[in-house]
Protein backbone atom coordinates (compact mmCIF):
# COMPACT_ATOMS: atom_id res chain seq x y z
CA UNK A 1 0.00 0.00 0.00
CA UNK A 2 1.58 3.39 -1.52
CA UNK A 3 1.50 6.18 1.21
CA UNK A 4 -1.53 7.77 -0.44
CA UNK A 5 -3.35 4.93 -0.06
CA UNK A 6 -2.36 4.49 4.12
CA UNK A 7 -4.23 8.35 3.58
CA UNK A 8 -6.82 7.36 2.11
CA UNK A 9 -7.49 3.91 4.69
CA UNK A 10 -7.21 6.65 7.43
CA UNK A 11 -9.67 9.34 6.19
CA UNK A 12 -12.98 6.66 5.02
CA UNK A 13 -12.08 4.74 8.26
CA UNK A 14 -12.10 7.94 10.46
CA UNK A 15 -15.83 9.20 12.10
CA UNK A 16 -14.59 12.16 12.68
CA UNK A 17 -15.90 15.70 11.41
CA UNK A 18 -13.28 17.28 9.52
CA UNK A 19 -12.96 17.97 5.70
CA UNK A 20 -10.90 17.33 2.83
CA UNK A 21 -10.04 21.21 2.40
CA UNK A 22 -8.67 21.45 5.17
CA UNK A 23 -6.81 18.43 6.32
CA UNK A 24 -5.25 18.19 2.79
CA UNK A 25 -2.42 20.30 3.37
CA UNK A 26 -1.39 18.49 6.40
CA UNK A 27 -1.32 15.42 4.69
CA UNK A 28 0.41 16.48 1.87
CA UNK A 29 3.46 17.61 4.04
CA UNK A 30 2.89 14.15 5.79
CA UNK A 31 3.68 12.61 2.10
CA UNK A 32 6.38 14.30 1.42
CA UNK A 33 8.27 13.89 4.38
CA UNK A 34 7.74 10.09 4.00
CA UNK A 35 8.63 10.16 0.12
CA UNK A 36 11.87 12.23 1.42
CA UNK A 37 12.65 9.74 3.78
CA UNK A 38 12.06 6.68 1.89
CA UNK A 39 14.81 8.64 -0.64
CA UNK A 40 17.32 9.25 1.85
CA UNK A 41 16.85 5.59 2.92
CA UNK A 42 18.12 4.44 -1.09
CA UNK A 43 20.52 7.19 -1.44
CA UNK A 44 21.68 6.00 1.90
CA UNK A 45 21.55 2.33 0.39
CA UNK A 46 20.13 1.19 3.83
CA UNK A 47 18.08 -1.41 2.03
CA UNK A 48 19.89 -4.47 1.11
CA UNK A 49 19.63 -6.72 4.78
CA UNK A 50 17.40 -4.47 6.32
CA UNK A 51 14.23 -4.80 4.90
CA UNK A 52 14.98 -7.68 2.42
CA UNK A 53 14.16 -10.47 4.49
CA UNK A 54 15.51 -13.65 3.64
CA UNK A 55 12.96 -15.89 5.15
CA UNK A 56 9.59 -16.12 2.87
CA UNK A 57 6.71 -17.41 4.23
CA UNK A 58 5.21 -20.55 3.05
CA UNK A 59 1.66 -22.14 3.15
CA UNK A 60 2.07 -25.79 3.72
CA UNK A 61 -1.31 -26.54 4.17
CA UNK A 62 -2.64 -28.20 1.11
CA UNK A 63 -4.75 -26.83 -1.05
CA UNK A 64 -8.39 -28.02 -1.40
CA UNK A 65 -8.01 -27.44 2.35
CA UNK A 66 -7.93 -23.92 1.65
CA UNK A 67 -10.52 -23.64 -0.93
CA UNK A 68 -12.66 -25.34 1.86
CA UNK A 69 -12.48 -22.78 4.16
CA UNK A 70 -13.68 -20.15 2.14
CA UNK A 71 -17.42 -18.45 2.59
CA UNK A 72 -18.59 -18.01 -0.93
CA UNK A 73 -21.54 -16.44 0.38
CA UNK A 74 -19.52 -13.60 2.10
CA UNK A 75 -17.38 -12.87 -1.21
CA UNK A 76 -19.78 -13.30 -4.48
CA UNK A 77 -18.70 -9.98 -5.76
CA UNK A 78 -15.22 -11.39 -5.71
CA UNK A 79 -15.67 -14.94 -7.19
CA UNK A 80 -16.01 -13.69 -10.92
CA UNK A 81 -12.28 -12.41 -10.89
CA UNK A 82 -11.16 -15.29 -8.39
CA UNK A 83 -12.64 -17.59 -11.40
CA UNK A 84 -11.12 -15.77 -14.07
CA UNK A 85 -7.39 -15.52 -12.18
CA UNK A 86 -7.62 -19.10 -11.66
CA UNK A 87 -8.11 -19.82 -15.34
CA UNK A 88 -5.02 -17.67 -16.01
CA UNK A 89 -2.56 -18.44 -13.49
CA UNK A 90 -0.87 -21.98 -11.78
CA UNK A 91 -3.73 -22.65 -9.01
CA UNK A 92 -0.55 -23.76 -7.05
CA UNK A 93 0.43 -20.46 -7.39
CA UNK A 94 -2.54 -19.16 -5.40
CA UNK A 95 -3.12 -20.62 -2.33
CA UNK A 96 -2.11 -17.24 -0.27
CA UNK A 97 -5.30 -16.14 -1.96
CA UNK A 98 -7.53 -18.73 -0.89
CA UNK A 99 -6.14 -18.50 2.58
CA UNK A 100 -6.18 -14.71 2.63
CA UNK A 101 -10.09 -14.38 0.85
CA UNK A 102 -11.41 -16.67 4.40
CA UNK A 103 -10.41 -13.74 6.32
CA UNK A 104 -11.03 -10.35 3.38
CA UNK A 105 -12.70 -7.43 4.99
CA UNK A 106 -14.22 -6.80 1.37
CA UNK A 107 -16.04 -3.64 0.72
CA UNK A 108 -16.80 -0.79 -1.14
CA UNK A 109 -15.90 2.28 0.12
CA UNK A 110 -17.17 5.42 -2.50
CA UNK A 111 -15.20 8.65 -0.56
CA UNK A 112 -11.68 6.70 -2.41
CA UNK A 113 -12.54 8.43 -4.97
CA UNK A 114 -12.02 11.61 -3.23
CA UNK A 115 -8.41 11.10 -2.98
CA UNK A 116 -8.85 9.65 -7.22
CA UNK A 117 -8.04 6.49 -5.98
CA UNK A 118 -10.07 3.28 -7.42
CA UNK A 119 -9.10 0.55 -4.69
CA UNK A 120 -6.87 -0.33 -2.16
CA UNK A 121 -5.41 -3.50 -0.18
CA UNK A 122 -4.02 -3.37 3.42
CA UNK A 123 -2.27 -6.94 3.97
CA UNK A 124 -2.32 -6.06 7.73
CA UNK A 125 -5.92 -5.82 7.91
CA UNK A 126 -6.66 -8.13 5.10
CA UNK A 127 -8.78 -5.34 4.22
CA UNK A 128 -9.74 -4.37 0.18
CA UNK A 129 -12.06 -1.46 -0.54
CA UNK A 130 -12.36 -0.12 -3.89
CA UNK A 131 -14.21 2.49 -5.24
CA UNK A 132 -14.62 1.57 -8.66
CA UNK A 133 -15.17 -2.32 -10.12
CA UNK A 134 -12.41 -1.76 -12.25
CA UNK A 135 -10.39 -1.70 -9.41
CA UNK A 136 -10.83 -5.00 -7.90
CA UNK A 137 -9.08 -7.29 -10.16
CA UNK A 138 -5.65 -5.16 -9.49
CA UNK A 139 -6.09 -5.33 -6.02
CA UNK A 140 -7.26 -9.06 -5.76
CA UNK A 141 -3.59 -9.59 -7.49
CA UNK A 142 -2.51 -8.00 -4.34
CA UNK A 143 -4.12 -10.01 -1.89
CA UNK A 144 -3.49 -13.17 -4.20
CA UNK A 145 0.70 -12.34 -3.47
CA UNK A 146 0.10 -10.82 0.60
CA UNK A 147 1.51 -12.20 3.65
CA UNK A 148 1.35 -10.40 6.43
CA UNK A 149 3.79 -11.35 9.01
CA UNK A 150 3.11 -9.05 12.28
CA UNK A 151 3.86 -6.48 13.74
CA UNK A 152 7.27 -6.65 13.97
CA UNK A 153 8.33 -8.48 10.82
CA UNK A 154 6.23 -6.37 8.64
CA UNK A 155 4.46 -7.86 5.03
CA UNK A 156 5.59 -9.35 1.99
CA UNK A 157 3.19 -8.45 -1.35
CA UNK A 158 4.37 -9.34 -4.65
CA UNK A 159 7.61 -7.94 -4.89
CA UNK A 160 7.14 -5.14 -2.22
CA UNK A 161 8.46 -6.02 1.56
CA UNK A 162 8.43 -3.31 4.31
CA UNK A 163 8.74 -2.60 8.06
CA UNK A 164 6.29 0.18 9.55
CA UNK A 165 6.49 3.38 7.17
CA UNK A 166 9.69 2.09 5.01
CA UNK A 167 9.52 -1.19 2.23
CA UNK A 168 11.40 -1.65 -0.99
CA UNK A 169 10.01 -3.14 -4.40
CA UNK A 170 6.87 -1.16 -4.00
CA UNK A 171 6.98 0.35 -7.52
CA UNK A 172 8.30 -3.23 -9.30
CA UNK A 173 5.27 -4.65 -7.44
CA UNK A 174 2.84 -1.99 -8.83
CA UNK A 175 3.84 -2.42 -12.20
CA UNK A 176 3.68 -6.35 -12.38
CA UNK A 177 0.65 -6.04 -10.61
CA UNK A 178 -1.28 -4.24 -13.41
CA UNK A 179 0.44 -6.45 -15.91
CA UNK A 180 -1.18 -9.10 -14.75
CA UNK A 181 -4.39 -7.28 -14.12
CA UNK A 182 -3.94 -5.63 -17.45
CA UNK A 183 -3.58 -9.22 -19.60
CA UNK A 184 -6.49 -11.45 -17.14
CA UNK A 185 -9.48 -8.37 -16.47
CA UNK A 186 -9.16 -5.81 -19.35
CA UNK A 187 -8.18 -7.12 -22.35
CA UNK A 188 -4.47 -5.76 -22.13
CA UNK A 189 -5.49 -2.12 -21.55
CA UNK A 190 -2.86 -0.76 -18.75
CA UNK A 191 -4.90 1.66 -16.91
CA UNK A 192 -2.48 2.90 -13.87
CA UNK A 193 1.05 2.92 -13.22
CA UNK A 194 2.40 3.61 -16.75
CA UNK A 195 6.15 3.58 -16.08
CA UNK A 196 5.95 0.87 -13.49
CA UNK A 197 4.43 -1.46 -16.13
CA UNK A 198 6.31 -0.31 -18.91
CA UNK A 199 9.29 -1.72 -16.75
CA UNK A 200 8.26 -5.11 -15.21
CA UNK A 201 7.39 -5.85 -18.87
CA UNK A 202 11.34 -5.13 -19.43
CA UNK A 203 12.23 -7.23 -16.34
CA UNK A 204 10.37 -10.00 -18.23
CA UNK A 205 12.38 -10.24 -20.69
CA UNK A 206 15.31 -11.55 -18.73
CA UNK A 207 13.24 -14.93 -18.16
CA UNK A 208 13.14 -17.54 -20.91
CA UNK A 209 9.79 -18.04 -20.17
CA UNK A 210 7.88 -14.90 -18.75
CA UNK A 211 5.71 -16.76 -16.68
CA UNK A 212 8.23 -17.91 -14.51
CA UNK A 213 8.39 -14.07 -13.10
CA UNK A 214 4.98 -15.56 -11.48
CA UNK A 215 6.30 -17.82 -9.15
CA UNK A 216 8.11 -14.81 -7.64
CA UNK A 217 5.49 -12.58 -7.48
CA UNK A 218 2.32 -15.22 -5.92
CA UNK A 219 4.98 -16.25 -3.42
CA UNK A 220 6.03 -12.56 -2.48
CA UNK A 221 9.20 -14.35 -3.18
CA UNK A 222 11.49 -10.76 -3.60
CA UNK A 223 14.35 -12.54 -2.25
CA UNK A 224 14.32 -15.39 -5.11
CA UNK A 225 13.34 -12.38 -8.10
CA UNK A 226 16.98 -10.54 -6.90
CA UNK A 227 18.95 -14.05 -6.42
CA UNK A 228 17.70 -14.78 -10.15
CA UNK A 229 18.27 -11.99 -11.22
CA UNK A 230 21.60 -11.81 -10.12
CA UNK A 231 22.89 -13.85 -12.89
CA UNK A 232 22.46 -10.54 -14.98
CA UNK A 233 22.69 -7.95 -12.99
CA UNK A 234 24.94 -7.37 -10.04
CA UNK A 235 22.75 -7.41 -6.52
CA UNK A 236 23.91 -3.34 -5.28
CA UNK A 237 23.04 -2.17 -9.12
CA UNK A 238 19.78 -4.22 -8.74
CA UNK A 239 18.48 -2.79 -5.63
CA UNK A 240 19.69 0.78 -6.71
CA UNK A 241 17.15 -0.41 -9.94
CA UNK A 242 14.22 -1.45 -7.42
CA UNK A 243 14.78 1.67 -5.20
CA UNK A 244 14.45 4.27 -8.08
CA UNK A 245 11.68 2.44 -9.54
CA UNK A 246 9.85 3.29 -6.21
CA UNK A 247 10.88 6.48 -6.33
CA UNK A 248 9.11 7.05 -9.52
CA UNK A 249 6.18 5.22 -7.70
CA UNK A 250 5.97 7.59 -5.10
CA UNK A 251 6.99 10.80 -6.43
CA UNK A 252 5.11 10.87 -9.75
CA UNK A 253 1.41 11.37 -8.39
CA UNK A 254 3.27 14.69 -6.60
CA UNK A 255 5.80 15.90 -8.74
CA UNK A 256 5.72 14.10 -12.04
CA UNK A 257 8.20 16.30 -13.61
CA UNK A 258 10.67 14.44 -11.21
CA UNK A 259 10.35 10.82 -12.70
CA UNK A 260 11.65 11.05 -16.46
CA UNK A 261 15.36 11.13 -16.13
CA UNK A 262 15.17 8.19 -13.10
CA UNK A 263 13.11 6.91 -15.69
CA UNK A 264 15.28 6.69 -18.37
CA UNK A 265 18.38 5.86 -15.83
CA UNK A 266 16.06 2.52 -15.27
CA UNK A 267 15.34 2.15 -18.71
CA UNK A 268 19.16 2.65 -20.18
CA UNK A 269 20.29 0.17 -17.75
CA UNK A 270 18.33 -3.01 -18.18
CA UNK A 271 18.96 -2.04 -21.54
CA UNK A 272 22.93 -2.63 -21.08
CA UNK A 273 22.42 -5.73 -19.29
CA UNK A 274 20.07 -7.13 -20.86
CA UNK A 275 22.51 -6.98 -24.46
CA UNK A 276 25.44 -8.14 -22.08
CA UNK A 277 23.76 -11.45 -21.80
CA UNK A 278 21.12 -12.06 -24.49
CA UNK A 279 22.35 -13.38 -27.60
CA UNK A 280 18.84 -13.25 -29.28
CA UNK A 281 18.62 -10.47 -31.50
CA UNK A 282 14.87 -11.44 -32.11
CA UNK A 283 14.26 -10.92 -28.42
CA UNK A 284 16.88 -7.56 -28.28
CA UNK A 285 14.14 -6.18 -30.95
CA UNK A 286 11.42 -7.23 -28.90
CA UNK A 287 13.02 -5.25 -25.84
CA UNK A 288 13.54 -2.52 -27.52
CA UNK A 289 9.94 -1.91 -28.67
CA UNK A 290 8.79 -1.75 -24.71
CA UNK A 291 11.60 0.60 -24.55
CA UNK A 292 9.76 2.48 -27.46
CA UNK A 293 6.37 3.01 -25.97
CA UNK A 294 7.55 5.60 -24.04
CA UNK A 295 9.11 8.98 -26.33
CA UNK A 296 11.72 10.73 -24.07
CA UNK A 297 13.45 6.60 -23.44
CA UNK A 298 13.15 6.22 -27.35
CA UNK A 299 15.41 9.08 -27.71
CA UNK A 300 17.66 8.26 -25.32
CA UNK A 301 18.04 4.86 -26.86
CA UNK A 302 19.01 6.21 -30.10
CA UNK A 303 21.65 8.10 -28.50
CA UNK A 304 22.56 5.04 -26.77
CA UNK A 305 22.48 2.76 -30.10
CA UNK A 306 24.47 5.84 -31.83
CA UNK A 307 27.34 5.79 -29.41
CA UNK A 308 27.40 2.18 -29.40
CA UNK A 309 27.95 2.24 -33.55
CA UNK A 310 30.54 4.96 -32.54
CA UNK A 311 32.25 2.17 -30.36
CA UNK A 312 32.02 -0.96 -33.22
CA UNK A 313 35.15 -1.90 -34.63
CA UNK A 314 36.18 -3.77 -37.81
CA UNK A 315 36.26 -7.23 -35.90
CA UNK A 316 32.55 -6.96 -34.67
CA UNK A 317 31.07 -7.18 -38.34
CA UNK A 318 29.04 -4.04 -37.73
CA UNK A 319 27.16 -5.52 -34.90
CA UNK A 320 25.81 -2.74 -32.32
CA UNK A 321 26.30 -5.21 -29.40
CA UNK A 322 30.29 -5.89 -28.42
CA UNK A 323 31.94 -8.26 -25.36
CA UNK A 324 31.79 -6.65 -22.56
CA UNK A 325 34.23 -6.77 -19.78
CA UNK A 326 33.94 -9.51 -17.46
CA UNK A 327 31.94 -11.64 -19.19
CA UNK A 328 33.54 -14.35 -21.85
CA UNK A 329 32.53 -14.85 -25.38
CA UNK A 330 30.26 -18.02 -24.54
CA UNK A 331 27.83 -16.03 -22.26
CA UNK A 332 27.53 -13.46 -25.21
CA UNK A 333 27.92 -15.77 -28.70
Amino acid sequence: MTNKEKIAEFIVSTEKSFTLVNLWPFLEYILLVNIFHQYSLQKLNKYDGFIISKKVFYDYMPLEERKKRINKAKIEALLPYVEKLTDNVDENLLKDMYRNLSTVKFKKKRMLLLLGLAGTFDARKNSLSYSLNSSIGHELLHLASACYLGKNKGAQVGFRQGKGMVNIGGGLNEGYTELLSSRIYTDNKVECYHKEVRIAKLFEFFFDDPKDMQKYYFRHNLPGFINYMQQYIPRKKLINILAKLDYINQISTLLPGMAPFKNIQISLDLYRYFLKTNPSVKKRLAFERVLKENKLVELALNHEKMSLQRNVTPFTNNKIRQIPQGYSRRQVA
